[in-house]
């Protein structure tokens, strides 16, 4: 262990006389509106305030940075998509589950870039006329975001933004190896070499320091060593002599993008703007240049031996002692800079039951038509909570006057993002909270109001005489504000089809579990599947009650019981849980569909829409009590059972049918 520290320290050996002053262009960070101009992110220069960043409520990532030669790059993380070329590539990102949108914190990785550029190169020495193989060099430059934890981890709180150079070389001869890069040029000493990386630098401006974004523009002295476990001799060094920042962004020399060879930009892919294509497996490597400022040294990266050995020449290919590194693989994405106005957030209402969460689509009724006045849309991740001290929170769950809570949450399939409330343990009336919408321009709506009424809905009795067609039924509600009841049979369906083929079945419907029984005859062919479908007869299937290449032979009538574990959640379509499932069944939009050998697709041998027959209604009494007497031509059902739901949209848990 002690001979590699002394290997690192001497690799990292910088020469006291051998370091050049560097400087970086990067202008600016995207800035909050100002109270006179609502309408226009703000910019934040070097030295300026970090609560004045204008960040993502999507993520906590500023919107954009900004250079000397006014580009403007916001955090690229967008998912390859069809070009002219076939797929493309148009970002470097890093989430977990790349098959699901990108999303924090679930699914967002743990680093992402406004810009990067990594060149590679190889070569082969000579020693006196004899080849010496090997060397290799990597140069990183980018503007990355990342998370201030140990292990750079998405966390709440913990963003960082931070400007990246980096090397790391092996070389095959001891000396003294002077690096120039585009933002500046250091001079190394390498005493021997041994197992490689003779040189290994990195210099991360602004990563220990969460949520100040402006510490990426400073002309500030180095940042200290990371923390453990990190070597403090392998990173603690920085490649400029004065701790500066990548900038300006170089961007692709050639001009337009050529589709087929994949060089060149911009790249105009699904109405979004790149400065580039990296490229993905295969890497896309062109030159680079910045434009009308120059970067301050050069577009390229050379590594030079100053003090070669007798009879040594580094780069065999060229016969001279410098390697150059001129392509590279580039990535960055244009923020529109176009006009912008605020969204719209529209007020919203829900309802749920008693020590029951809900959960609120409230961007679904905001509006921020997109136009030629008006260039950035509702980015609909950035929804945001308003804190009682008007603070603005993205995932922190927030209580509400009453004793509730409400989370920001992020479906992981979908990357849609909703809030869920739930409220305090027994409690019924209205509670309330306060929310804002984003733009994908950073522009954030004023704050309105959700009003959530909790309702505790019960019923007590259910009686049937059936000589008489008499029903009995009574229960209580907390709600006596015009609040009608609206008493339901159990849920069942009538199956038919095009064939001599029929059928039914009958649900019972509780929170926790679905029981059923299915009737069919005569069936004319073999039965391959029977499932509950959504909308339609032939719509995706939430739960499958038979398939033949699993349950072997099936026989009628059939009985059984469904759960959450037999669930197959659409998120696409609404149905994430057991609850929205249960949700879409008792609202009339599913559907039973029994599929043959013969029909094994479409609305199969025989079908029909799952539905409750209204036995009738009954008003809520001032005291809470409500009941239904009399005659109704809806029957029990199979499973001889009521549901009732209220004005409010509460349904209460099936109730068994006393006989009488």
């Amino acid at each position: 262990m002690a001979e590699l520290t002394k290997k690192l320290l001497l690799a990292l050996l910088i020469v006291a006389g051998g370091a050049h002053d560097a400087f970086a262009l990067l202008g600016a960070v995207s800035g909050k509106p100002t109270a006179g101009t609502p309408n226009q992110l703000t910019e934040v220069l070097p030295g300026g305030n970090p609560a004045d960043v204008a960040t993502s409520l999507a993520h906590g990532f500023p919107i954009w940075y900004r250079d000397e030669n006014g580009v403007k790059l916001e955090l690229c993380l967008d998912k390859p998509a069809a070009g002219g070329n076939g797929i493309v590539i148009p970002c470097l990102t890093a989430e977990p589950f790349t098959n699901f949108p990108i999303s924090f914190p679930a699914n967002f990785g743990s680093e992402a870039f406004w810009w990067n550029a990594t060149g590679v190169a190889t070569f082969t020495s000579l020693d006196n006329g004899t080849s010496v193989p090997g060397g290799d060099m990597l140069v990183v430059m980018a503007l990355e975001a990342s998370f201030g934890n140990l292990l750079g981890t998405p966390e709440e709180n913990q963003q960082v933004a931070f400007g990246r150079i980096r090397l790391r070389a092996n070389v095959p001869v001891a000396g003294t190896y002077q690096l120039t890069h585009p933002y500046g040029t250091r001079d190394f000493v390498v005493p021997g070499v041994s197992a490689g990386r003779e040189i290994n630098q990195t210099q991360d401006l602004g990563i220990i320091n969460p949520l100040d974004f402006t510490v990426a523009l400073s002309d500030g002295p180095p940042p200290p060593a990371p923390p453990a476990p990190t070597p403090p001799s392998t990173d603690a060094q920085v490649v400029n002599a004065d701790g500066l920042s990548v900038g300006p962004f170089l961007v692709p020399a050639v001009t337009p993008y050529n589709p087929v060879t994949r060089i060149g930009g911009p790249l105009t892919l699904g109405g979004a703007t790149y400065i580039g294509e990296p490229g993905g497996a295969v890497h896309v490597e062109q030159a680079l240049t910045a434009a009308p400022d120059a970067a301050p040294f050069g577009h390229s990266v050379t590594l030079t031996l100053l003090n070669p050995p007798a009879g040594f020449v580094l780069n065999s290919a060229t016969g001279n002692q410098t390697v150059t590194i001129s392509n590279f693989q580039v990535m960055g994405k244009r923020f529109n800079d176009g006009p912008n106005l605020r969204p719209t957030a529209r007020p919203d209402s829900a309802t749920t039951a008693m020590n029951r969460a809900v959960t609120i689509d409230a961007v679904l009724n905001d509006l921020d038509p997109v136009t030629g006045a008006n260039v950035h849309g509702i980015n609909r991740q950035a929804l945001g909570l308003v804190a009682a001290g008007g603070e603005i929170l993205r995932t922190t769950p927030v209580a509400t006057a009453n004793g509730g809570t409400v989370q920001r949450t992020t479906n992981l399939v979908t990357g849609k993002a909703t809030f869920t409330y739930t409220p305090a343990a027994g409690f019924t009336g209205e509670d309330s909270f306060s929310y804002v919408v984003q733009d994908t321009g950073g522009l954030i709506s004023e704050p309105v109001q959700v009003t959530v009424l909790v309702e505790n809905l019960s019923a007590s009795k259910a009686e049937f005489r059936p000589r008489t067609g008499t029903w009995r039924i009574e229960g209580t509600s907390s709600d006596t504000t015009s609040n009608l009841i609206t008493i339901h049979g159990g849920p069942r369906a009538v199956l038919s089809g095009p064939t001599a083929a029929g059928g039914g079945i009958g649900l019972r419907v509780t929170d926790t579990e679905i029981a059923y029984r299915l009737t069919a005859e005569p069936l004319p062919s073999t039965v391959a599947s029977i499932d509950i479908r959504l909308d339609t007869a032939d719509g995706p299937a939430i739960f499958n009650l038979y398939d033949r290449d699993f349950d072997g032979a099936v026989t009628f009538p059939r009985e059984g019981t469904l759960t959450t574990f037999n669930l197959q959640p659409r998120p696409n379509d609404g149905v994430s849980t057991f609850s929205d499932a249960v949700a879409r069944i008792l609202a009339g939009s599913a559907f039973l569909t029994v599929r043959t050998t013969a029909r094994p697709t479409g609305t199969g041998e025989m079908s029909g829409r799952i539905s409750r027959p209204v036995i009738g209604t009954a008003a809520v009494r001032p005291g809470g009590r409500w009941a239904f007497r009399g005659k109704s031509t809806a029957s029990p059902g199979p499973f001889a059972s009521v549901s009732i739901t209220s004005s409010n949209g509460i349904s209460a848990p099936t109730l068994p049918v006393r006989m009488r």
